[in-house]
Parts: C-alpha cells; structure tokens; sequence
C-alpha cells in the first residue's frame, strides 16, 4: 500500500501545486487514478510495489471519479491534457514530466527527479 495523500478538493490540488515550488522538494506527484478501471489499478499496484515514496517528493492521489472537478482542475492548472490513470511531475509550479496508461514506470520516473 503506498503513502498516497487523497486530493479531494480544488484548494487542496492547488496547495500541492504551490508545494512543487519548495526548494527542499525534489518535485510534487500527482497520481490521477480511476476506481472504476482494471488499467487504472493495475498502474496504481505498480506504483505502490516499486516506488519508496520519499519525503523530499510528496505523493497525491486523485479519484477521477469520485473527485471529477478536481481531475478536471489539473488540465487547467498544469496544461497537461487530462488521461487516466496518469501521472504527472511537478516542479515550481510547472510539469516537467508526464506518463499515462501503460508507460507509468517508476524507474523512468526516478530518472526524471534525477536531472
């Protein structure tokens, strides 16, 4: 099971958002996750079998199903066209890196927050 914080209000997706821009931070993750699809929880296992969920990068999770206008909010926040599952990389306020479906891998993930 991972460390996932549910973002399940507006504020609270545009707090995390904001947090990607602290310099202790490596970056902010967002995990856009439906309840109601196979692919979406199949992604989700795989995130949470491989991935340490550090401190220094904050883990969100948002139910695109249960939380609709928050899901919609991160196409209009980070101008990443919206998909689930999806996950996207925050850095200062900005996505600086983005996977979808099949291609959410941790490891590409981690080399990522490595450059």
């Amino acid at each position: 099971m991972g460390n996932w914080k549910e973002i399940t209000d507006i504020q609270s997706l545009k707090n995390a958002v904001n947090q990607s821009s602290e310099n202790h931070l490596k970056g902010v993750l967002l995990f856009k996750h439906s309840t109601r699809c196979p692919i979406s929880a199949m992604a989700k296992m795989r995130m949470e079998n491989d991935w340490d969920f550090p401190e220094d990068v904050p883990s969100y999770l948002i139910k695109v199903v249960e939380h609709r206008d928050v899901s919609n909010q991160v196409q209009e926040l980070t101008g990443v066209k919206h998909e689930s599952p999806q996950l996207i990389l925050l850095k200062n306020g900005q996505p600086v890196y983005n996977a979808s479906h099949g291609a959410i891998l941790v490891n590409q993930l981690k080399k990522e927050l490595n450059k």
